[in-house]
């Protein structure tokens, strides 16, 4: 706690500040809650279908005995490098002065992404899935076909 002393009519800080664990998690809580807002709803419902892709997912690895936490950690750190580049796009535009909202039509392909590994999560776990849902993820699936290492570097002018 930061304790305030009066004397002799200022202020007096005393270097005395100590914080428990539950305080700070309540105050990072209340942070991340008021930031909630301030994000785009694409984006917040990409971080929604992330942790619902990362849940069905768990639960199917466990309906097949394939729990690996290797392979939760390396999903985890990809979906971490997603939202890292969809900031980073943010920043840009930001610092460019435009108002383009690239990192929300970036945000809308990964949700398309991340409901159709939702879809399978379920089937994998033994889930009924409608044959008209399937047949329309897998469109979707085509037009969302992600950019290869090579396309990127032919992108960039890389050979």
């Amino acid at each position: 706690m930061l304790h305030i002393r009066v004397g002799r009519g200022h202020l007096n800080f005393m270097n005395t500040a100590s914080f428990s664990l539950p305080a700070v998690c309540k105050w990072l809580a209340a942070l991340v809650v008021a930031e909630w807002f301030h994000i785009p709803g694409a984006m917040r419902a990409l971080v929604f279908f992330m942790l619902a892709d990362y849940v069905t997912g768990v639960g199917a690895a466990i309906v097949r005995h394939e729990l690996s936490s290797d392979v939760a950690w390396r999903g985890l750190i990809r979906k971490t490098m997603v939202l890292a580049l969809l900031l980073l796009i943010r920043l840009a535009e930001n610092a460019a002065g435009l108002s383009l909202n690239i990192e929300q039509a970036g945000a809308i392909g990964y949700l398309i992404t991340e409901v159709i590994s939702i879809v399978e999560n379920l089937a994998r776990a033994g889930v009924p899935v409608p044959a008209s849902a399937v047949a329309a993820l897998l469109a979707a699936k085509q037009l969302n076909k992600a950019a290869t290492a090579e396309q990127i570097d032919q992108l960039s002018g890389k050979q």
